[in-house]
């Protein structure tokens, strides 16, 4: 039985008779996701990755226009997201997003190439083509981040869907932390510029092509019965269901937590260098710290997705609670090893392997629960498409990020600190008074009844009737 019969199964007993089954081919699926999405904020951050080869061989482009071009991300961030929701809530074939996440970063990274042919690179015409090579990379970025756990939902079973959370989540992460570390190593001067815009461009197309040429929205059997139930919605029933998850005090926690926590330690990460200008620490040893933070966060992650899977199910919330409680320790380990305002010193003393363990477990376990959240969130939510719940997370990560973003232009980086202790604080707070469930759990272990899924019927969850449509189901979240 394919996925066609499948919503067309007209009562549980057909349910029953699903075979469902989890295809090796998921593997591969869960690859190419994850480098589309390396490759994506891989090319996002080219140019802030190397200023100075940037500006030798673009004259025009000064630490404004660099500025701009990697802001283009998060200023497009919000329009692309709600453009996802919607893509897949009307649709809901995850091909269709997927194409785009795919195909605008190859586009865009052909585009950045065509200055590289002026022979003369300097004035506006060649920044042109940068900002709008950077402008149609930064769409593809919700495409990515958003759509991690539907991904996980189609094609995974739920004994494995956390670790491919964790691991299409954090690729995106990895992308910058990779190219921060070696993009200035490859491009030492300007005229090497070319030869890594022609590189990610080659990548980049590679990955587009291979999209296009496979890559199915779901198995020909789901993986398991929640992955059966995908309806189409009109874009009145996405509103309705986005409305309803907001009226889940809950599930806004879990969606705040998820985003302030890993928002702000992004902006924060990025500020890290001024930090440790105050401790006379050079460029370099900034760059090799903060690298050394987004990998073990991105490691972790990994490691709490396995976790979550085999160790954790159904306790979502705790963990996330000691990891919270982790990195708070750490972030107060980090401020008092530097010279809190106008302090001459700092309470700790910092030798450079005491700042680097401190930086590298606060990275660690900041990254660690990321994934739980957007698992988490979907369960909270289901039956809602999980890029929704996942598209409302991304929304305030994002929007935590630049605020962190603008504090750090108007505060001294010794409160900046101060600021990501509070801000893990607050989130380690909210997490204990939340109140986790697992309704899409609770649906494939027979708890909550299979229903028919037409455009009419949803679910009966929560007493909800099945020809109730799809907002209805959604409005008996709690």
């Amino acid at each position: 039985m394919d996925v066609k019969n499948v919503l067309a199964a007209e009562n549980e007993e057909d349910f029953q008779k699903i075979p469902y089954k989890a295809y090796p081919k998921r593997w591969y699926i869960l690859a190419l996701f994850t480098l589309v999405s390396f490759a994506q904020s891989a090319i996002w951050m080219t140019f802030s990755a190397i200023p100075e080869a940037t500006h030798s061989y673009f004259p025009g482009a000064d630490d404004t226009v660099i500025t701009i071009l990697l802001a283009w991300g998060p200023i497009l961030f919000f329009p692309a997201t709600v453009a996802v929701m919607w893509m897949d809530a009307y649709f809901a074939k995850f091909r269709y997003c997927m194409l785009v996440a795919a195909s605008f970063p190859a586009l865009g990274s052909i585009v950045r190439l065509i200055p590289c042919l002026f022979s003369n690179r300097e004035g506006v015409t060649p920044l042109i083509f940068l900002h709008f090579g950077q402008i149609l990379n930064g769409i593809a970025g919700p495409y990515v981040m958003s759509t991690t756990s539907r991904l996980s939902l189609l094609w995974f079973p739920p004994g494995e869907r956390t670790f491919s959370t964790a691991t299409a989540t954090l690729a995106n992460q990895l992308g910058c932390c990779i190219g921060y570390l070696v993009e200035p190593m490859v491009v030492a001067q300007g005229s090497s510029l070319p030869g890594l815009l022609i590189f990610e461009a080659g990548l980049a197309c590679t990955l587009a092509v291979a999209t296009w040429i496979h890559f199915p929205s779901a198995p020909p059997s789901p993986p398991s019965q929640g992955a059966t139930q995908t309806v189409p919605q009109t874009t009145r029933e996405l509103l309705s269901s986005m409305a309803a998850c907001l009226r889940s005090p809950s599930f806004v926690a879990v969606v705040c937590l998820g985003g302030i926590a890993p928002g702000v330690f992004a902006a924060w990460s990025g500020t890290l260098p001024l930090a440790l200008a105050q401790l006379d620490y050079g460029p370099q040893v900034a760059g090799l710290l903060s690298f050394a933070a987004n990998l073990a966060s991105i490691g972790a992650g990994i490691l709490l997705g396995w976790l979550g899977d085999h160790c954790f199910r159904r306790r979502f919330k705790w963990l996330i609670f000691g990891c919270l409680l982790l990195d708070m320790a750490a972030f107060v380990w980090v401020t008092l090893s530097f010279p809190l305002g106008a302090a001459p010193a700092s309470v700790l003393p910092h030798p450079l392997g005491a700042v680097f363990v401190a930086v590298v477990l606060a990275g660690l376990f900041n990254g660690a629960p990321n994934p739980l959240f957007y698992e988490l969130a979907a369960e909270m939510t289901f039956p809602v498409s999980a890029s929704t719940s996942a598209g409302l997370l991304t929304f305030v990560l994002n929007g935590a990020c630049l605020v962190e973003l603008l504090l750090s232009a108007s505060l001294s980086p010794a409160y900046i600190h101060l600021v990501m202790t509070a801000a893990v604080a607050l989130c380690a707070l909210l997490m204990l008074l939340t109140r986790e469930w697992y309704r899409r759990s609770d649906f494939e272990a027979g708890l909550l009844a299979p229903v028919p899924q037409a455009r009419e019927q949803v679910p009966l969850l929560g007493g909800v009737s099945a020809s109730a449509g799809p907002e209805a189901a959604a409005s008996s979240i709690q």
